[in-house]
């Protein structure tokens, strides 16, 4: 049987669904601009409500303050966003290829079946010059290589998805951050770093674990090559063992990643974080203690005159 010609769907399927995602940017950036403006206009009267209903001008000029700083920031970030939001990810795969000595550009999808494919090659190949007929053992057999083809390419789709991830959060940024310009959600801004973080040190990590199953995918080709038609003298356990290799990298690339993804954490909107309430409440604290230290020294004062007088 000739060797199974190498895949180019899955690397065409990442390249049809990363150009078709970049191509609709553009009109996601404007909407996320128009959305940003109307965030902007109810945040404001949100703010001049609640100081109509507290009397509270000192707190509304300071929630404009916050406020207008926070739009600078949604909008100065949605003017660079590509740039901005690709560092993240693009970090985590400089960091991989360095580590693991395998580049996203190099090692593709595609590639990772194709080294599923040539087990599954080696094993019909030798199998077919042993030239043994046995019904039962034939069924088994082919079972467990399909199996294993099936294993692979799922391996293949787990790293398809971790490329095309990097680029999701990116794109869809505009709409996300946009609604950050307002009081309440100003942790969605947060956040949205926090999903391009993990989705970079999934990429790193995953980098990994390929350029791992890389190296041992290697050694088990040089392993079938080295039986040859061997295997015939028990085809089910060499298929199974290369079944379950392929079930331990599937697994290993499916898991180890999204672990490692995991332990990036974001704080809500409790505790410290950056909010107009948490500013009102240092603004508070701060008169208090601006009042306490004029009491001092208007006290200091008049003890002195006193004591002049």
């Amino acid at each position: 049987m000739p060797p199974l010609p190498p895949d180019q769907t899955l690397n065409a399927a990442l390249a049809s669904f990363t150009g078709a995602i970049q191509g609709y940017f553009p009109l996601i950036l404007l909407w996320g601009a128009r959305l940003l403006t109307g965030v902007a206009f109810l945040g404001f009267g949100y703010a001049l409500l609640q100081a109509v209903l507290k009397r509270d001008w000192m707190g509304t000029f300071m929630a404009f303050g916050f406020g207008a700083i926070r739009i600078a920031l949604v909008y100065g970030v949605m003017n660079n966003l590509w740039f901005i939001g690709s560092a993240l990810p693009d970090m985590g795969g400089v960091i991989g290829a360095q580590v693991s000595g395998q580049s996203p550009n190099v090692l593709s999808p595609s590639g990772i079946y194709d080294l599923g494919l040539n087990i599954v090659s080696l094993l019909f190949q030798n199998r077919h010059l042993g030239g043994w007929f046995n019904l039962v053992a034939d069924g088994e057999f082919l079972l467990l290589i399909v199996l294993t083809q099936v294993t692979w390419f799922g391996a293949a789709l787990v790293y398809l998805w971790t490329l095309f991830e990097c680029q999701w959060y990116v794109v869809k940024g505009p709409v996300t951050i946009c609604f950050a310009a307002f009081d309440h959600t100003w942790p969605t801004f947060i956040n949205w770093f926090v999903q391009l973080l993990r989705a970079g040190i999934k990429l790193m990590a995953t980098l990994i674990i390929l350029a791992v199953g890389l190296f041992v995918a290697q050694q088990w080709t040089a392993t079938l090559k080295a039986l040859g038609v061997s295997i015939n003298m028990n085809p089910a356990e060499y298929g199974a063992i290369q079944l379950v290799e392929g079930i331990l990298f599937f697994y290993a690339v499916w898991t180890q990643p999204a672990k490692a993804a995991a332990i990036i954490h974001a704080q809500g909107a409790a505790g410290n974080s950056w909010t107009d309430e948490g500013a009102a409440g240092m603004y508070g604290i701060a008169m208090n203690a601006a009042r306490m230290g004029a009491r001092a020294v208007v006290g200091g004062g008049q003890y002195v005159v006193r004591r002049l007088s």
